[in-house]
């Protein structure tokens, strides 16, 4: 992965020596490098394979034989978009159906390295990619809002983690998660059935920021995409530029931008409100699938003559709503294909190494941070501490008086199989970096600053979790936006951290 080997890369490379968010590179006086303290590696939580009931269109398993074209999708995914790791969550059927070594997708004829715990216990999978990149799978599960990570074994409960239990079933349900070596995640933290209260209370170990899932059930109504075309096509149209058959040079990938104004800002207020009460580290899950579709709306001669109608100007929707089935983009892939999804966003954690257990400290410990990938790399970011000559990373709690610098994107630079642009194009755009303090009482701004490279350095003393978001407007990226390059001009988050915390 980019910032995960030790050569630079032009893309990735992020030259500040001793921040925990930052690539080591050489100092420019020549000086030897610092010392790393960790490895920054990119990846994705919350992901399905054939293993999933609901994945690969619902046809996962045949005979209890994995999809192949499905599964040489997925395996294929994060070797095309150079990410380090896969934490793969399969729903419980058909997941616990099946033993570990298949959870997670080893492949001994496609030279995958099996890994294992001092007891023999299957805790990973190595696979390496064609170009000799290596890709860590770990296996998990997704219950009821319920995300447990990096098992050593099947657990004995596959329940919810939901307000509608009594706490102790809840804190017994991750106590068995633990027991299987997992750290317990929570999905859809944006739902009203899990509250702050359940959060806190739990125990549970991390919980999702965001998830696309809610995207697509408010900007599409679902996985399924049905109805009558008056209330479908209104969406639709918009897409008309990033379809097959388009020529409007509008990168496929960014017909994201249309449906992040959908976005559930449930999830973060959540986490803050989850803060307030315990520190829960926060994370993006994908929630990836390949399984969205649509029903052929406009089937039938009077169903055509009004999509026509009201699609005026628009064959490449056109063709797709009488037809149905899965959405094919201008690139011939479909528009969930898990090679696309995973470039929207990813997880950056600091790890000691890429293993299981390393993955894991670091998730529970907080040592990382959210990127909507889909906007570009954010070169040169750093985000960290200083308490009194000694460093402090993301995720840590120490005694005030404490140091915090952030050092705001240089520029974005182009992810690996992503959207291209040139470094003069990447200085379009426009990005807002906010530090936060969250306490007992709620969270305040603490510090803004705008414009790419700015930094904020503050020295802070009031007991809190201080967090930081960047905002952007990218206008970088308005050129490949077809009919819709206004969608350019509005602000979107980029990043979200996890906090340094200051003790009481």
């Amino acid at each position: 992965s980019g910032s995960a080997s030790d050569e630079p890369d032009a893309s990735t490379t992020k030259p500040t020596p001793t921040a925990s968010t930052g690539k080591d590179a050489a100092p420019s006086d020549g000086a030897p490098p610092v010392v790393k303290r960790f490895q920054e590696i990119h990846g994705v939580m919350h992901m399905h394979s054939p293993y999933s009931h609901d994945a690969c269109d619902g046809e996962g398993l045949s005979s209890g034989v994995p999809n192949p074209g499905c599964l040489a999708d997925l395996r294929a995914a994060p070797c095309k978009d150079n990410l380090d790791f896969i934490a793969l969550t399969d729903h419980p059927a058909h997941m616990n159906e099946v033993t570990p070594t298949e959870n997670v997708l080893y492949d001994a004829a496609a030279g995958d390295v099996l890994l294992k715990d001092a007891t023999g216990a299957v805790i990973g999978n190595e696979m390496k990619c064609p170009d000799g990149h290596k890709v860590l799978f770990t296996y998990g599960f997704e219950g009821e809002h319920t995300l447990p990570i990096g098992f050593t074994k099947h657990p004995t409960r596959y329940d919810g983690y939901q307000n509608n239990r009594p706490i102790a079933d809840v804190q017994s349900l991750v106590a068995d998660l633990h027991a299987a070596g997992a750290i317990v995640a929570l999905a859809h933290s944006e739902a009203d059935d899990i509250d702050a209260p359940t959060i806190i209370n739990g125990g549970a170990d991390a919980m999702e920021w965001y998830n696309p899932h809610g995207n697509f059930k408010t900007a599409l109504g679902g996985d399924k995409i049905t109805g009558a075309a008056v209330d479908v096509i209104p969406f639709f149209e918009k897409l008309n530029d990033f379809l097959q058959g388009s020529s409007s040079g509008a990168h496929p990938d960014l017909f994201y931008l249309l449906l992040l104004p959908s976005w559930p800002q449930k999830g973060f207020d959540k986490w803050r409100e989850v803060q307030r009460g315990r520190f829960v580290p926060g994370i993006l899950g994908s929630d990836v699938h390949q399984n969205v579709s649509v029903d052929p709306v406009c089937k039938g001669a009077a169903a055509q003559a009004l999509c026509a109608a009201l699609l005026g100007g628009k064959p490449n929707v056109l063709a797709q709503l009488i037809a149905g089935g899965k959405l094919t983009m201008s690139d011939g892939r479909r528009f969930d294909a898990f090679e696309r999804l995973l470039r929207w966003l990813h997880n950056r954690v600091f790890v000691k190494s890429l293993s299981p257990v390393d993955l894991k400290e670091a998730i529970a410990h907080g040592r990382s941070y959210g990127l909507f990938s889909v906007f570009g790399d954010p070169k040169d970011f750093v985000y960290e501490g200083d308490a009194a000559g000694k460093p402090v990373d993301l995720g840590d709690e120490v005694s005030g008086p404490l140091t915090l610098k952030v050092q705001a994107p240089s520029a974005p630079a182009p992810i690996p199989s992503g959207v291209v642009f040139d470094k003069p194009t990447a200085a379009k755009a426009e990005v807002r970096t906010v530090l936060y303090r969250t306490d007992g009482n709620g969270t305040v701004e603490v510090a803004q600053v705008a414009g790419l490279g700015q930094s904020i350095t503050k020295t802070v003393t009031e007991p809190g979790q201080y967090h930081v978001e960047i905002w952007i407007k990218p206008k970088h990226l308005a050129s490949q936006m077809g009919s819709q390059a206004a969608s350019a001009d509005t602000e979107y988050m980029w990043l979200i951290t996890n906090p340094i915390r200051v003790k009481k």
